[in-house]
């Protein structure tokens, strides 16, 4: 008796650790459930978090991007010298249709992009319907300021925090921030009428004008990023 009874400790003890190890491989194989990234693309070089809801189905992703770049840009009949500063931050969900890398991504935004132009005009300038010489207007300086919440919305491929399928990952973004209107201006500095009530005038009309034409469009911001994270 003594000896079967060492037998069955024996078998339950073995049956127990068998079952453990599955366990823990099991848990090995799912991983934390959490990924860290780094992206770029249209809103500039940003990091981001991702964190596993739903087993290949739901993910929560943060994400913070910024970047300078220069480039020249024109408005009416005036050549300006653009910077870009940009910066931007991200609260999403993914959701993996069919527990596939494909994903439907929405989500809140904040958008904190400084845009400002200058602009030094080597001939005439018509501004708000009225011409106006280059020792007139001076330097020109014009831009817009982000700086507010609103939404996104996008599709993309890859799946951040699905530790089981591999520890590196690609993904791919695309889509739209929507924010709110942008604080534009338009000033002259350094001319002969930069401080007059008339040339303040017909700046003003100008950037009216612009107004009316495109700051709706200005709401809308194009994403498209490409990204390599670790899984977790």
């Amino acid at each position: 008796m003594n000896v079967f009874f060492s037998y069955c400790l024996a078998a339950a003890v073995g049956v127990a650790g068998l079952g453990t190890g599955v366990a823990e491989s099991r848990e090995s194989d799912r991983g934390l459930g959490i990924g860290l990234g780094v992206r770029l693309g249209t809103m500039g070089v940003g990091g981001e978090m991702a964190f596993q809801v739903i087993r290949d189905r739901l993910n929560l992703r943060g994400a913070f991007n910024g970047g300078t770049f220069n480039m020249g840009t024109t408005q009416g009949d005036v050549d300006y010298d653009t910077r870009f500063q940009l910066r931007s931050g991200l609260i999403l969900a993914d959701w993996h249709v069919g527990g596939g890398p494909f994903k439907l991504v929405g989500g809140a935004a904040w958008h904190g992009t400084a845009v400002e132009g200058t602009a030094q005009p080597t001939k005439n300038v018509t501004l708000g319907g009225e011409t106006f010489t280059p020792e007139q207007v001076g330097r020109l300086r014009a831009g817009a300021d982000y700086d507010g919440w609103g939404g996104y919305v996008g599709i993309g491929f890859g799946n951040l925090a699905a530790a089981h399928r591999g520890r590196w990952a690609a993904f791919f973004d695309l889509g739209v921030m929507i924010s709110p209107e942008p604080e534009l201006f338009l000033e002259s500095q350094d001319g002969v009428l930069s401080g007059s009530p008339l040339l303040r005038r017909r700046l003003q009309e100008e950037l009216d004008d612009f107004n009316r034409n495109y700051a709706d469009w200005l709401r809308y911001y194009p994403v498209l990023s490409l990204g390599l994270a670790f899984r977790f």
